[in-house]
């Protein structure tokens, strides 16, 4: 019977040591799932408004290491901290489609990409205005790029600077004015 008994005791213990583990990786990935809620609200809040605009993010602080990653469909967090498994990880789909990381000359945000865009196209075709619009279909090129390029390799956000986010209008020939998000550091 004390056999058993001792079985018994030990499988219990068992169990209480890796539902504690399990425990704590979960309240980790839950940390990290509000980072990624953050960032896709941030996302979305730049898209729903009417008017051009940055905000500036900074990412929380906290007392262990993370790591983030954009794509164009995706915010991902990593941890790699667990006790079950070292790499934690928290995805979160975004709703909006961001321009991440954007070729930009002579500034950054809106100034940034109409100087790109005339620095190729002329000032006359930055796309800044309805008289200076973007010859038709290079937008979507640019886009179809970047979102390639992401796919494979997501933007890696450095966690100790701001992340801007930014609305801006692009004027397009054959259209009216496209919405962007830009993210960029």
């Amino acid at each position: 019977m004390s056999q058993i008994a001792l079985l018994i005791a030990v499988g219990i213990l068992l169990a209480s040591i890796s539902s504690l583990a399990f425990y704590s990786d979960w309240r980790k990935k839950a940390e990290i799932d509000v980072i990624a809620m953050q960032i896709a609200k941030i996302i979305d809040a730049a898209e729903v408004k009417d008017y051009p605009g940055r905000i500036k993010y900074m990412l929380p602080d906290k007392n262990y290491d993370y790591e983030v990653f954009l794509s164009t469909d995706y915010i991902v967090v990593k941890r790699y901290d667990g006790r079950m498994n070292k790499e934690i990880v928290a995805t979160k789909e975004l709703h909006t489609r961001p321009w991440i990381n954007p070729p930009m000359s002579g500034g950054k945000g809106a100034d940034g990409i109409y100087n790109y865009f005339g620095s190729i196209y002329g000032i006359h075709h930055n796309g800044a205005n309805p008289d200076s619009k973007l010859p038709a279909g290079v937008l979507e090129g640019e886009m179809e790029i970047m979102a390639n390029e992401l796919a494979k390799n997501p933007f890696k956000i450095d966690c100790e600077k701001p992340l801007y986010v930014e609305k801006i209008f692009i004027y397009v020939e054959g259209g009216n004015a496209k919405s962007l998000v830009l993210i960029y550091q």
